[in-house]
């Protein structure tokens, strides 16, 4: 329990980064912890601490912060899951759709998640502590 609370505190702090709220560079050595345990991954330039996470990266997250990356994988491939948003990647589509499926998120919309929209700290702690 208390590895889960770390993680969700350097995620949420990590989270207040990406929005802007400091400077990212101070965030580096969480960014650094939680890609040592899978959590944050960055993208083809690196980790982007200047930008806030897309709604689509933030559901990538948030399903590693619950362990449940590989789980959201089979279970989508399996057609066991599933969402009603046209605009999620196929990178996306399993974290979207596990965390759909049990109740952590909605879209912007009945068919649109907003996969590609901002995901500010605000977006994101609804999701963790809500659940």
């Amino acid at each position: 329990m208390k590895r889960i609370l770390t993680i969700l505190a350097a995620t949420l702090l990590l989270t207040a980064a990406m929005a802007g709220t400091a400077s990212a560079s101070s965030y580096d050595s969480v960014a650094e912890e939680l890609s040592a345990i899978g959590v944050f991954r960055g993208t083809a330039g690196g980790f982007e601490l200047d930008r806030a996470p897309t709604r689509s990266e933030a559901a990538i997250m948030l399903v590693r912060l619950y362990g449940a990356e590989d789980e959201a994988k089979a279970a989508y491939e399996a057609g066991e899951i599933s969402m009603p948003f046209t605009d999620v990647s196929e990178t996306a589509a399993p974290s979207v759709a596990w965390l759909y499926s049990q109740g952590i998120t909605n879209g912007t919309s009945a068919t649109t998640f907003g996969a590609s929209s901002p995901c500010a700290q605000k977006c994101i702690a609804p999701s963790c502590c809500g659940h």
